[in-house]
């Protein structure tokens, strides 16, 4: 018990993220409540990258300035371990995301929402397939 309440942090912490994760698309204000009582300080690697892809996700879906990439790219270097990752292909999108609609860099924002294109195609995931050509 005691390894699997150290393994990110809280249990507390990763059903927070989990229940983030599981509303995001419907309620992203509410998603990112729930993320803004996450103690960031106790995650391991891979909940503080999911954290990071989630409270990006939110931020966008909720019309929140993001100033730059530095939290998203948490995302995508943790992910791209596998490159054809669910989790990848969010990441590599919301940074293309970040890079174009508030960073102004454009010509590497393609480069990720190619990826995530791709990985949308190369997976039947319809829906990201259709995010991803926006």
């Amino acid at each position: 018990m005691l390894l699997l309440f150290s393994a990110c942090g809280s249990n507390n912490d990763a059903h927070l993220i989990d229940s983030a994760d599981f509303i995001m698309e419907e309620n992203p204000d509410s998603a990112l409540t729930l993320l803004d009582q996450v103690d960031i300080s106790n995650l391991n690697h891979e909940y503080s990258a999911r954290y990071a892809l989630l409270v990006t996700q939110a931020k966008v879906k909720t019309d929140i300035f993001i100033p730059n990439d530095s939290l998203i790219s948490i995302a995508v270097e943790h992910f791209s371990k596998d490159k054809h990752s669910n989790e990848y292909m969010r990441a590599a999108f919301y940074e293309g995301f970040v890079l174009n609609y508030y960073n102004n860099q454009t010509s590497r924002a393609v480069v990720y929402a190619m990826q995530a294109y791709e990985i949308a195609k190369q997976t039947n995931n319809y829906y990201w397939l259709a995010k991803s050509a926006e």
